[in-house]
C-alpha cells in the first residue's frame, strides 16, 4: 500500500525569506483548518491510499 503524508502549509519560514531580502509569494495564502487536513486525509484514504 502507498502511503502519503499530508503536511499543511504554514509560514513559519517566512522570515527566513525577509532575511534572504527574497519576497515571500505565499504571504497571503491562508493556513487550512483542520477539517480542510481531515478532508484531503479523507480523499486519499478513499483511493486506498494510507494518509497521515
Amino acid at each position: 500500500m502507498s502511503r502519503v503524508d499530508i503536511l499543511p502549509f504554514h509560514k513559519l519560514g517566512e522570515a527566513k525569506w525577509q532575511a534572504l531580502a527574497t519576497p515571500f509569494t505565499l504571504h497571503d495564502t491562508p493556513s487550512p483548518t483542520p477539517g480542510q487536513v481531515a478532508a484531503a486525509r479523507e480523499m486519499f484514504q478513499a483511493h486506498g491510499l494510507t494518509a497521515v
